[in-house]
Parts: structure tokens; C-alpha cells; sequence
């Protein structure tokens, strides 16, 4: 006899009065032993999604077989699928397409054909230390067989088309339960979130214990049945042995569970009210593995920060969470706020070409308004937010300006999302005061950055917390590296002694450290560590030491930036600089940003600057950074060699290098330890 639970299905459901994810399928999932399912496409991104909606509601008793057809979006598949194309190659390129759609979703990048040809070096570079969870949960079902995909083609390849009317496009399945009882469907159900709860679907429900549905059920069964092992119309394909392998060795060998603090879905035992597939529209095909999973992370989540390497693709990745919510309709309204008006004009232009590229967003356009700089468009924001784009500055002057869009009555918190880009910047002392609950009900908040970490201040990192929330993704350099999306680089330590001078100048930290202990305002160890950084940074050898290093590998000047503490120490490099090239321009506070453009376009071949290019800076064909000063915090050392670890579409083989300045050991006494943690820990970078 079936459960209580099961006994309650009725006789069929249509999305809008009913849920047919949480209402059949789900019910059905949480008792049966079998699933089978046939079901018209399924994409990478809907199958890594499926896995993670099946966490908590299969046991280690429960199967699922899928047959479907291929997604086909690729415009080189479908150029070889035309007409002209022989049957040979159709079926190499259908075999390809059906491993791919795998890899893909438990989270390699889109460079898989390494993988599938047997190259040992290009398996290596796309395998991923870290599967996000639920790639994870994937590979862990399909490794142990929990999971088994099959995809179904025409026999007869001359009539197979990129159309729906040609391929495999039934939408069918049957449960089979412990005590033998069972339940069939058959309708327009596809396998994803829309065909769970969103689309206008509907299904015909055939249960065992009917009699008057018996033969109905019978029938839907052997159809499936039948699909499952080919027929006379359709070709069914398993997944190779060489992804199968793949497949194996990235499993892990317990069933992974979620990372302790993680948000769950499940509500009191109880199982998923809602289907978890994230996505109602396929992701854009240019994402790397990682951006896939941050959008689909983020959109599980709502609100969070994704911590990405700079040159990873933050900006990319947030654009196409933006994509996804204009499309499902969850947004109208987009908030972008982040600091520079270099970084703010980047993003103008990302937007303009965002907009422009994608065909799917022109019925669902934005107007982009913005509050920066020489732009004044607050006002215009605030009377009607719905369909806008606001892009406005962090800065302590125009604070107000953020805190007005947040707060306005004719903002729906409900349909908005809020960018802040470079998170880490937020938690200013001003920010923090005018800013606090200003994201109260906003249902969609976003924080990016390379680090999100505020070194030395516990209230800035609770407020960024509070007001954003917690790390919900992580792609560090090391993943990034290792994956191909950034470049491996050389990395030459430079050992530069103290002169007289800086001792005298150590010495005098020291000497005001004991005078605040003795006037009862001690200071703290990092605050000395801070007041003697200030030395290091501008230690009278490294001019010299640079000299001495460019006259050995003058070829490092090309395509290069020059990292320094201020003005004073720049017209000290660039005297140094001076003996190799006359080609070469500063870049401070007030310097024209065309400069950028001609660094980029290789018309100079250096720039010396500070602080203003630490972030938002993309130079693809930046060969090497030098970092003449260094702050102890990670963030900008990241952010800075960041600026030459990206790819170079022009130059393939692109090797970057680093050149950094650390004390000698022998002087390392009464130091702490930054500059030999940041040493080893590019050592270590380099060998990858």
C-alpha cells in the first residue's frame, strides 16, 4: 500500500493552482528507489542545478535514470549538424556534446576537449581543486551510479536538425517505490525549475493502486522502458569510458555534505518546498566553470559576497547574475556603487557593451544613469527607478547620493539588486554611520571583491557582514592559476640591506611607540608594524637595487607598471627608469586615464603609479608588475599583480613576472613577518 503521503497525489497538476516539482516529483523522489525520466533537453548548468536539488531528498537506495536530448547553443555544433555535414561527423560532434554536458556541470571549464582526447597536460589544467558543493554532489552520482544519463539522437542522422521537431522531445516518467507500487507521468513537464513551477505545465498522473489507471501506467512505463534501451527511431549514447574516468577521479569518496554554517533548504525535516534549480535560462556560453558556479551560488543565495581573484571575471560574473534576474523578471531596478571614476567609467563601458551583445536583454532594457563625477543623474534615478541602472560613487562626498537611491519611496526593495563592487572598500568610518540598514529589505544584495577582508578592523568587517553578508563563494589565485584563467608568472624577490638612514628612521618608530606606552596610550603591535612598514616601503636601496636588477633584465620595462608609495618615491624610480627608456608616464591622482589606453596599446612602455591603480584596471597585455611598495595586507597585493596575471587573446603563451622588494634576512629582527609571508607565498604561486 503506498505512504499516506503518496496516497494524497491526484490525478494530474498544472503549474499556477498546483507545483508540480514540490507537489509530485518531490513527494515521489523522498520514498522511490527508482526514477527514470525522459525529458526533451538538458543542459550543464540545469543538470549541475538537478544534483543540488536532489541533496536531502534521495537515499543510498534511490536511482535515477535520465534520457534526453542534447542542448545545442554552440554555433559550431550546429554548423556541423547541418545538412552538409557527414553522418561521421555528426556523430563525433554529438558524442563530444553529450561528455561535455557533464564536465561542464560538475565545474570544469569550457576547455574540455583536452580532457576528452587524453592529453595528460590539459587534464591537469582544467581539473579544479575545490568543486563547488554542488558540482561535487554531481560527480559523487554519477561516480557511484546514483545518476545515469543517456542521451537519445535520430538513428537516421541525415534528419537529425538543431530543432525541437527533430529530436528526442518526449516528457514522460515513472516512479517505482520499495513495496512495488508505482506512479507515472506524462505531460509537458521539462527536468529544470521552469518545468518544476514556473512554465504554464501540466501532467497526467498514473498511479498503481488505481485500478482505472493501470493500463495508462503500464503503457507510459514500456514507452520509457523501450526509449531507454533505442528503438527503431532513436539512437541512445552512454557517456564514454574517458569521461566516466574523468568523472571518477574527482568524485569524492563519501557522499559530500554541506559546509557546516551553509544555508540549507530543508525546513524541519521536512523536504524542499521549492525546486533549487537557480537558473531559468541557460548561462551565457563564454563562462568559465567557476563564474557558472558563482551566478548559480548567488542566485541560490540572494545575497552575499563572491570573492574572486582579480582578473577571474568578477565584473563578467556579475552581469550575468544581472542577466538572469532581468530575464526571470525578479529585477527592475540595478544599483552599481563602488569607488574611482576610473572603475566607474569601466563599468559604464561594460554595461553599454553587456546591453548591446546580448540579444536576449533588448525586450528587457535598462536606461544606465549615473552619479559620479561630472554626472548628475541622481535626481532622474530617484523620480523613477523601475527599468534604470544607477552607477554611483562610494566616495565620503557622495554617500548621500547611495544612501538617497537605497532609501527612496519609489525604490521596490523587493525588485532591486544592489553591486557593490570592490566590497572591501565599503566599510569606511563614514560609510558605516550614514549607511547602516540602508540595504534593509533589499531582496537582492551583491558584494565582489579579491578579498573581502578588513585587516585590523572588526567593526568595518561586522558592518560588511550585516549589510551584504557572508563569503558565499571563493576562486583565489592559486584555483585560477591552476585553471588556465589566469597566467603563471616568474617571480624575482629583490633583497634590498637598510642604509643608516632608514635605521635612524626604525629607530624613531621606535622611540614613539615608548613614548605613547609611557603616556598610557599604548600602541598596538599592529600599529607598529604599520609605522614601521612606512619604512620599509620607502627604503633608500631600492632605487638602486632596481638599477641594478633592470641593467640584468632590461626587457622587464616593456608593457609594465611600477607599484609606488607616493609622488616623492615615484620621481626616484622614474630617474632610475630614465636610464632604460625614455618611454614612460607617471600616473597619480589627477593624471589623465589616457594614459591607460596607451600602456595597453603599447605606445608607452611603462607607467609608475600608486595608488589609484589597485583596482579596476584591465591591461591584458601587461607583462610585468614591480612592486616597489607593498602594504602588509594581502588585498593590494593581490589586486596589483592581478593587473598582469590576465590572459592575453594576442599572445597565447603570455608568462608574466613579478618583481618584488624584501628585506635581507639578516635585518629581519623586530620585523613582523609580512614581506617573508608574501615572498613564500609567491614562491609558491610561481611553481604552479
Amino acid at each position: 500500500m503506498p505512504s499516506e503521503r503518496l496516497a494524497r497525489l491526484k490525478p494530474d497538476y498544472q503549474n499556477g493552482e498546483d507545483n508540480i516539482g514540490r507537489d509530485l516529483i518531490e513527494p515521489c523522489l523522498a520514498e522511490c528507489t527508482l526514477y527514470k525520466r525522459g525529458t526533451g533537453f538538458f543542459s550543464a548548468t540545469a543538470l549541475n542545478a538537478y544534483a543540488g536539488s536532489l541533496d536531502r531528498l534521495i537515499s543510498g537506495k534511490t536511482k535515477i535514470k535520465i534520457i534526453c536530448s542534447p542542448k545545442i547553443t554552440s554555433k559550431e555544433t550546429i554548423e556541423i549538424l547541418s545538412r552538409n555535414s557527414t553522418d561521421s561527423d555528426r556523430r563525433r560532434t554529438v558524442e563530444q556534446l553529450r561528455d561535455e554536458i557533464v564536465l561542464l556541470a560538475i565545474g570544469y571549464s569550457f576547455k574540455v576537449k583536452t580532457l576528452l582526447q587524453g592529453d595528460p597536460e590539459g587534464e591537469h589544467l582544467a581539473r579544479r581543486e575545490e568543486f563547488h558543493y554542488r558540482c561535487k554532489l554531481l560527480a559523487y552520482f554519477i561516480a557511484t551510479n546514483a545518476i545515469e544519463l543517456k542521451i537519445a539522437i535520430p538513428r537516421n542522422f541525415s534528419t537529425m536538425e538543431v530543432r525541437d521537431d527533430k529530436l528526442y522531445h518526449v516528457k514522460n516518467g515513472y516512479f517505482v517505490f520499495p513495496d512495488g507500487e508505482r506512479v507515472a507521468f506524462e505531460g509537458s513537464v521539462n527536468e529544470s525549475a521552469d518545468g518544476h513551477g514556473n512554465n504554464i505545465d501540466s501532467t497526467q498522473v498514473f498511479r498503481s493502486w488505481i485500478d482505472s489507471d493501470r493500463e495508462r501506467l503500464d503503457r507510459t512505463c514500456k514507452r520509457l522502458d523501450d526509449d531507454w534501451s533505442g528503438n527503431k527511431y532513436i539512437e541512445v549514447m552512454e557517456l564514454s569510458p574517458k569521461a566516466l574516468e574523468i568523472i571518477r577521479k574527482v568524485s569524492p569518496v563519501d557522499r559530500p555534505r554541506r559546509a557546516e554554517g551553509a544555508q540549507s533548504r530543508e525546513v524541519s525535516g521536512q523536504p524542499l518546498t521549492e525546486p533549487v534549480q537557480p537558473t531559468a535560462f541557460d548561462l551565457s556560453p563564454w563562462l568559465w566553470g567557476h563564474q557558472r558556479a558563482a551566478v548559480q551560488e548567488f542566485l541560490l543565495q540572494k545575497r552575499g559576497i563572491l570573492e574572486m581573484a582579480t582578473g577571474t571575471g568578477k565584473t563578467k560574473t556579475a552581469l550575468e547574475i544581472v542577466r538572469q534576474l532581468v530575464l526571470r523578471k525578479n529585477i527592475e531596478t540595478l544599483v552599481i556603487a563602488t569607488y574611482g571614476t576610473d572603475l566607474l567609467d569601466q563599468w559604464h563601458k561594460e554595461l553599454l557593451q553587456w546591453q548591446k551583445s546580448d540579444p536576449s536583454l533588448i525586450q528587457s532594457p535598462l536606461s544606465i544613469q549615473r552619479s559620479y563625477d561630472a554626472h548628475k543623474e541622481i535626481t532622474s534615478f530617484c523620480l523613477n527607478p523601475k527599468n534604470s541602472i544607477l552607477l554611483v560613487s562610494r566616495a565620503t562626498q557622495s554617500l548621500e547620493n547611495l544612501v538617497s537611491a537605497l532609501q527612496h519611496d519609489n525604490l521596490v526593495k523587493a525588485a532591486t539588486l544592489v553591486i557593490h563592487d570592490e566590497i572591501h572598500g565599503l566599510a569606511t568610518p563614514d560609510a558605516v554611520t550614514r549607511l547602516q540598514g540602508a540595504h534593509s529589505g533589499i531582496e537582492y544584495v551583491l558584494g565582489l571583491s579579491a578579498t573581502p577582508e578588513r585587516v585590523y578592523d572588526e567593526v568595518g568587517t561586522k558592518f560588511t557582514k550585516e549589510e551584504i553578508g557572508e563569503v558565499i563563494f571563493k576562486y583565489d589565485l592559486a584555483a585560477a592559476i591552476k585553471d588556465r584563467v589566469l597566467c603563471s608568472f616568474d617571480y624575482h624577490p629583490l633583497e634590498f640591506s637598510y642604509t643608516d638612514e632608514d635605521s635612524a628612521n626604525r629607530q624613531q618608530v621606535f622611540k614613539r611607540k615608548a613614548a605613547a606606552d609611557k603616556s598610557g596610550q599604548p600602541w598596538s603591535q599592529e600599529r607598529t608594524y604599520i609605522e614601521l612598514s612606512k619604512v620599509n616601503k620607502k627604503a633608500v636601496m631600492k632605487p638602486i637595487v632596481l638599477k641594478q636588477f633592470l641593467s640584468m633584465h632590461p626587457e622587464l620595462i616593456s608593457s609594465s607598471i611600477f607599484f609606488v608609495l607616493d609622488k616623492e618615491q615615484g620621481d626616484d624610480i622614474c630617474n632610475v627608469i630614465h636610464g632604460f627608456t625614455h618611454n614612460y608616464r607617471t600616473y597619480y591622482a589627477g593624471t589623465d586615464s589616457h594614459f591607460l589606453d596607451a600602456l595597453a596599446e603599447g605606445t608607452i612602455d611603462t607607467l609608475v603609479a600608486c595608488e589609484r591603480l589597485n583596482e579596476g584596471v584591465d591591461i591584458r597585455s601587461l607583462n610585468c608588475v614591480f612592486l616597489v611598495s607593498s602594504d602588509r595586507a594581502r588585498l593590494t597585493t593581490i589586486q596589483r599583480i592581478g593587473r598582469c596575471l590576465r590572459k592575453d587573446p594576442n599572445n597565447p603563451d603570455k608568462r608574466a613576472s613579478i618583481v618584488d622588494f624584501i628585506p635581507s634576512n639578516s635585518q629581519r629582527e623586530n620585523d613582523d613577518d609580512s614581506d617573508f609571508a608574501r615572498r613564500d607565498w609567491l614562491i609558491e604561486l610561481s611553481k604552479i
